[in-house]
């Protein structure tokens, strides 16, 4: 009767396959508590309360309305630049408290966002290009993913300066308005700017004129100018109209002559402080 050998070969074999068993599971848990690690550095907001969330919200949101508005002013033109000064250089990046956050995720985004956006104060000169971003056109088939990023009935606070005054097209704006009918536009103003001149913008903006509305909705009127004469502190609204509905008197450059009673079917016949004038679009 034959015995199995003990030779050190079948040890070998027997110790390789164990210890390579032990190092498997070494090494196994060895990743797991790394990774069981990392994920402890993690911090999970969305793991947290609702309640501490919404006071985190509320936190944020207050340091918003504390930071806003970003203001600067814009380079020089090219004319101004090519004297021998030494030459501007550019402002400081613009930074928009909390953005990071408020686009985190789709749930964080449908929460803040809209509440975020409430504490905004825009200067009247950066107003077209925050509306492009938040407050884009919306498509039918996108509707439902766009809604909830903002609050149909927010609030946009917005900066006038004089030297914003001296010729901008608002019609972005005014268009907003007509969009959101909810939405609250408050103007602020320092010492450098009129009272009156904002209670007239107020007016503006907030013209619920049937005949207006239709005019904006389908796209009759192209631009509401605010411009200020040189030689003068007057201030003018010019409402740019299609060839194709304008009045024959609208299309005077100089000398202008609007019809009696006409400012009153557009609902600005009692506006404060400001001129209405009309132009023509021709393209």
């Amino acid at each position: 009767m034959t015995r199995a050998k003990k030779g050190p070969a079948a040890g070998a074999i027997a110790l390789g396959c164990k210890r390579g068993t032990k190092r498997g599971a070494t090494g196994g848990l060895h990743l797991a508590s790394k990774k069981q690690k990392k994920e402890e550095q993690i911090f999970r907001f969305l793991d947290l309360p609702g309640e501490l969330q919404n006071h985190i919200y509320e936190l944020a949101a207050a340091e918003t309305r504390r930071k806003w508005p970003i203001l600067h002013n814009k380079l020089p033109d090219r004319s101004q630049r090519r004297t021998r000064s030494k030459p501007q250089s550019p402002p400081p990046k613009r930074t928009f408290p909390f953005l990071g956050f408020s686009q985190t995720c789709r749930k964080i985004r449908s929460e803040f966002r809209p509440w975020w956006m409430n504490g905004h104060r825009l200067p009247l000169s950066e107003l077209d290009d925050y509306i492009s971003v938040f407050f884009r056109g919306q498509l039918k088939k996108g509707r439902d993913r766009q809604d909830p990023y903002f609050n149909p009935a927010g609030m946009l606070r917005v900066w006038v300066r004089d030297s914003e005054l001296k010729d901008i097209d608002i019609m972005r704006l005014v268009k907003l308005k007509v969009r959101l009918p909810n939405y609250t536009i408050i103007f602020d103003h320092g010492s450098d700017v009129p009272g009156p001149l904002i209670y007239g913008l107020n007016q503006l903006v907030n013209n619920t004129n049937a005949q207006w509305l239709r005019w904006l909705r389908g796209n009759i009127i192209t631009q509401v100018r605010i411009r200020q004469n040189n030689n003068s502190a007057s201030h003018k609204f010019y409402v740019v109209v299609k060839e194709k509905w304008a009045k024959d008197w609208m299309k005077p450059a100089l000398n202008q002559a609007v019809a009696d009673g006409f400012l009153d079917t557009i609902g600005l016949e009692d506006l404060v402080y400001w001129n209405v004038r009309f132009g023509v679009c021709y393209s």
